[in-house]
């Protein structure tokens, strides 16, 4: 999704992997955190701050580790659950919410397990783009 980002007097604007670029920033010690509302930051192992443009919520700081750790996933068994999720970078697969995500996860560990597992719930593309589209 395009988004702008800063980092100590300089702006991406409308910049396609802001989020990337952002938690890569993050992530080499130049900035504490990335401030979005975009969840594809926690791909990328950065923190997120969240709830930047909400004047009455609180603002939220969100810890990919402390996550997938809460979760009891690896980092792979993580992304592959934010994938399902839904990212800027990837499709989701129809009938996948964060639930059957979960479940999914647990019982398979991978996207590719899941659908070698379950062809109830393909891809909304062929198979072997999809996994090339996902694929980390």
């Amino acid at each position: 999704m395009p988004a702008d980002i800063g980092c100590r007097g300089c702006t991406l604007h409308q910049y396609r992997g802001a989020e990337a670029v952002a938690a890569s920033i993050v992530l080499h010690g130049f900035s504490d955190y990335v401030g979005s509302e975009d969840m594809d930051v926690l791909v990328y192992d950065a923190p997120l701050l969240r709830n930047i443009s909400n004047w009455t919520g609180p603002l939220t700081l969100m810890s990919a580790p402390d996550i997938h750790n809460a979760l009891s996933f690896d980092r792979t068994s993580f992304v592959d659950f934010c994938i399902l999720l839904g990212t800027d970078f990837s499709q989701r697969i129809k009938h996948v919410g964060p639930m059957r995500a979960l479940k999914f996860i647990r019982e398979y560990g991978t996207i590719e397990n899941i659908i070698a597992a379950q062809p109830k719930y393909p891809p909304r593309i062929v198979v072997d783009e999809y996994l090339e589209e996902v694929k980390h």
